[in-house]
């Protein structure tokens, strides 16, 4: 097995993930040569011409979050943000403290662009399914996001709050009591968060290691197959017999969020009896 950027001959580990790199260097080259080549989104392509005229468009907020876009919300940092616009470290800190005040104008920023529920939907299902669907697609869009909502210590922006205000009324205008309201919308809110992160960790295993969903099941078929067979695993078995597909993440997500609603609905009709 040779290293698929340089061709050097790699040492495969008995267990876990095959490596397809033999070193970073490697691995960096490739992922720098599929940004050239358009497969990734490039923070280079968003560089204005002007950097001062950026920084007075709050050029800083976007170049920040095309580069978590394409490479992490870690490789956001004001040193990197400050090279893509063209401009020295410090001038950034004229307009924004530090990291931790860039990651909260790059939250409202995302929040920003994608349209709010329809006010008019009638019913607590209709208005949570609205909000949960409002969130998967910014976590589809920004996948680094769900990692900053993913606490309970958000920066409660004017952005985060009323979002957080759409899903409580959703629940407290059904009549049901503040505690429980707090907890249905947590547990919708949850529910996201999780396949947001498995969404995001799939992103990012990707980028690192330069290796599709696709090719990783490919490359460890083999040793299922082998290992169902033995009478171990007859789970497993019955999954490789009937050649199931771990189906695309917005059907994961649409198929758990029906479920968590649906579990939800006698605590909510309770709520309104009482």
């Amino acid at each position: 097995m040779t290293c698929v950027e340089c061709g050097a001959p790699l040492t495969v580990a008995g267990r876990g993930r095959r490596p397809r790199y033999c070193s970073r260097a490697c691995q960096a080259k490739a992922y720098r040569a599929r940004v050239a080549a358009g497969a990734v989104g490039s923070a280079v392509e968003r560089r204005p011409a002007d950097p001062e005229s950026a920084l007075a468009e709050d050029g800083i907020v976007a170049t920040a979050v095309t580069v978590a876009d394409a490479e992490g919300l870690a490789a956001a940092s004001m040193r990197r943000v400050a090279a893509e616009l063209g401009v020295g470290t410090m001038s950034l800190y004229r307009h924004v403290s530090g990291k931790d005040e860039l990651v909260v104008r790059m939250v409202d920023a995302v929040l920003a662009e994608k349209p709010r529920p329809d006010p008019g939907l009638v019913g607590w299902r209709a208005r949570a399914e609205a909000a949960a669907r409002r969130d998967w697609g910014i976590y589809r869009a920004h996948p680094w996001v769900v990692k900053v909502f993913t606490s309970t210590r958000l920066s409660m922006t004017e952005q985060e709050m009323t979002d957080i205000e759409w899903i409580l009324a959703a629940f407290g205008e059904e009549g049901l009591d503040i505690g429980t309201t707090y907890q249905l919308a947590l547990l919708v809110s949850s529910y996201v968060n999780g396949v947001g992160m498995l969404l995001a960790g799939d992103v990012e295993a990707e980028r690192e290691s330069g290796e599709s969903m696709a090719q990783w099941r490919e490359a460890r078929v083999p040793l299922v197959i082998e290992r169902a067979a033995s009478g171990a695993y007859p789970w497993f078995a019955q999954f490789i017999e009937h050649e199931v597909e771990l189906p695309p993440f917005d059907d994961i997500f649409e198929f758990g969020l029906q479920r968590v609603l649906d579990g939800i609905t006698p605590m909510v009709e309770a709520g309104r009896r009482d």
